[in-house]
């Protein structure tokens, strides 16, 4: 998270990123840290659309209204996504007892433990 966070921070007097100078690695992913971590944010920003679009739906088809299906969504998938399955709520998923949105959630967050 550090180094995503640099990379929209730090600057070099000459306007280019300094921070890969660094970089202590025999191969390259990309060729850089910079390629490297926007690669990240992509795919991290790509996985919170899609897996809040379809929480959201999966929300709202097991009767939450809309507004706050959305943003059940967003949490869940935020803080499971980032923590392997943990819902903000006390019960975690089950606060939803819905085999649906349980499902929507093994599938896009438990992928990565």
């Amino acid at each position: 998270m550090v180094v995503l966070a640099l990379t929209f921070l730090v600057k070099s007097t000459s306007g280019s990123y300094r921070m890969y100078v660094g970089e202590g690695k025999d191969e390259q992913l990309l060729p850089n840290a910079i390629s490297t971590s926007k690669a990240i944010w992509f795919i991290s920003v790509t996985y919170l659309v899609f897996g809040t679009l379809v929480l959201w739906i999966v929300g709202f088809f097991i009767g939450m209204p809309a507004d706050r299906s959305f943003l059940h969504a967003v949490w869940v998938f935020m803080s499971a996504w980032s923590t392997g399955g943990f819902a903000p709520q006390t019960q975690s998923i089950l606060y939803y007892h819905s085999f649906w949105y349980e499902i929507a959630t093994v599938v896009f967050c438990d992928q990565f433990i």
